[in-house]
């Protein structure tokens, strides 16, 4: 199981945590509110780079 940052919505503090790719709630130790789980996009690294070719792309057949 992978590690995924929560943040209360109550006290605002951030914890790391073990939980399954369904887990997107948690509660907090400090003050038992509810913690929601900090979206990653972990794909953001390949549409970037997928946006620069084709952005240099565009730029070549103007030329």
């Amino acid at each position: 199981m992978p590690l995924y940052c929560y943040r209360c919505l109550d006290c605002g503090c951030w914890d790391q945590r073990l939980a399954g790719i369904d887990d997107d709630t948690a509660f907090c130790t400090n003050c038992k509110g509810l913690m929601l789980r900090v979206a990653d996009n972990i794909l953001e690294p390949y549409f970037e780079e997928s946006t620069e070719l084709l952005e240099e792309a565009q730029l070549i057949e103007n030329l």
